[in-house]
């Protein structure tokens, strides 16, 4: 192998491509988001399960990649098998079982129509704890003791 080749071929490649790989950079968490959200459709199709696509407008997909904004507005999973059916939202909000307090789920496996797919009167803060059935969470850090301590609180919590 020409190792000074590799090098070159490498450096030139990152020269042009500066500004897409600089966006990237930027972008890791949404693009480990997204991982977990098509893990999850995976995992739903492995166990069995139909799997359906629900688009906001033009037929694309539109993931939810932060905190504001009403679900409805953003594209959704709705998964099935027999008399069970869950839907998978991306950047759900849900209300603790014991504070009530409102925590944003990387990945949402809630129960069908907990979200209303019209954009009702007031401003959305977040679907009931009862409606929120399991959720995925990814994070894009260095572990340590009190990081899996605080995460753990607000497993239970949730």
């Amino acid at each position: 192998m020409d190792v000074a080749a590799v090098k070159s071929a490498l450096a030139a490649f990152a020269k042009r491509h500066k500004v897409a790989l600089g966006r990237l950079a930027g972008r890791q968490s949404q693009i480990l988001e997204l991982g977990a959200f098509v893990g999850t459709v995976q995992h739903f199709k492995a166990a069995g399960f139909s799997v359906a696509f629900h688009s906001v407008a033009g037929g694309r997909f539109r993931l939810k990649t932060g905190t504001r904004g009403h679900p409805c507005d953003y594209s959704r999973v709705v998964c099935s098998s027999g008399d069970m059916s869950y839907e998978l939202h991306s950047n759900v909000s849900a209300r603790g079982a014991h504070d009530g307090g409102v925590y944003c789920v990387d990945v949402g496996i809630i129960r069908p129509g907990a979200i209303p797919m019209s954009r009702p009167p007031g401003k959305w803060v977040a679907i009931e704890n009862a409606q929120l059935v399991s959720f995925v969470e990814v994070k894009r850090l260095v572990i340590y003791p009190m990081l899996l301590a605080q995460f753990l609180g607000i497993v239970h919590e949730i």
